[in-house]
């Protein structure tokens, strides 16, 4: 049967829709992930040849090869399969994007907030340059 709506099936198709692989069992699941992963590897090979051959990169090479034998050995697949651990916590499905900072970054207060201190210390100021005019 057609989908009522044909973006939300496209999205879905390329694994980018929100809640569509539902129906999806888990086997289909490590395989579009696998499939994932070897897509972006062959792109990430690509591009160090590039860096290689044309413009004499050599030191891509030993981080590229270096970088991706850590992300196979940290891939949840590679953990679920290959070492026989639970897929539970971290490792449930869907899994969760890689990335991040490794830090929490420090909270910005809001533009009116922001606004309001700044007028706040600046009126203080003020007051505190008349009373020292004052008392001169």
């Amino acid at each position: 049967p057609p989908a009522a709506d044909p973006m939300a099936a496209m999205l879905a198709a390329v694994g980018l829709g929100g809640g569509g692989g539902g129906d999806q069992t888990v086997v289909e699941y490590d395989r579009s992930q696998l499939n994932r992963a070897a897509n972006s590897y062959k792109a990430n090979a690509i591009l160090m040849f590039v860096l290689h051959a044309l413009l004499g990169w050599h030191s891509t090479l030993i981080y590229s090869a270096t970088s991706s034998v850590v992300d196979f050995l940290y891939h949840p697949l590679f953990a679920i399969h290959v070492l026989g651990r639970s897929p539970i916590g971290h490792l449930a499905r869907p899994f969760k994007a890689p990335g991040g900072l490794p830090f929490k970054p420090p909270e910005m207060p809001a533009p009116a907030e922001a606004a309001e201190e700044a007028g706040a210390e600046a009126a203080a100021a003020d007051e505190a340059q008349a009373d020292e005019a004052d008392g001169s």
